[in-house]
């Protein structure tokens, strides 16, 4: 009688290739459904999105309008989301709404010729952006 050692298995092959394709599929299956939640929730709920996605360019623009949007929101909050809309522009391509937010930004410290640039600019890019024009 031969014994068959566990090493020398002839199903430990098997194994590894099921562990390794369920790894994938499950690996997968979580990148598309983060993907999906960061979607949804970008311009709703940017906290959420930006919590799973740190860098998604919408939920940073989205994060930018609401701070924005508030009843006293002033100078100090267009200054301080500099960073945010030049991210969301890294980002993403040529996004109107990021491009208006820098407009506000520059008209906030004081250029308005680089304003007004930039506000034509999102105004070309997006016929509906109806703050812009």
């Amino acid at each position: 009688m031969v014994q068959k050692s566990l090493s020398l298995d002839s199903n430990y092959p098997r194994l590894v290739w099921r562990f390794l394709a369920v790894f994938l599929c499950a690996a997968i299956a979580w990148t598309t459904g983060v993907g999906t939640i960061v979607n949804i929730t970008s311009d709703s709920n940017p906290k959420v999105a930006l919590g799973l996605s740190p860098n998604e360019p919408n939920a940073l623009i989205a994060k930018v309008d609401a701070a924005l949007s508030k009843a006293n929101a002033g100078r100090r909050v267009l200054l301080s989301s500099s960073g945010d809309v030049k991210t969301a522009l890294l980002g993403q391509a040529i996004s109107p709404r990021a491009l208006r937010q820098l407009a506000l930004i520059a008209d906030a410290k004081g250029k308005t010729a680089e304003a007004r640039a930039l506000m034509a600019l999102s105004t070309k890019l997006s016929r509906r952006d109806f703050v812009a024009q």
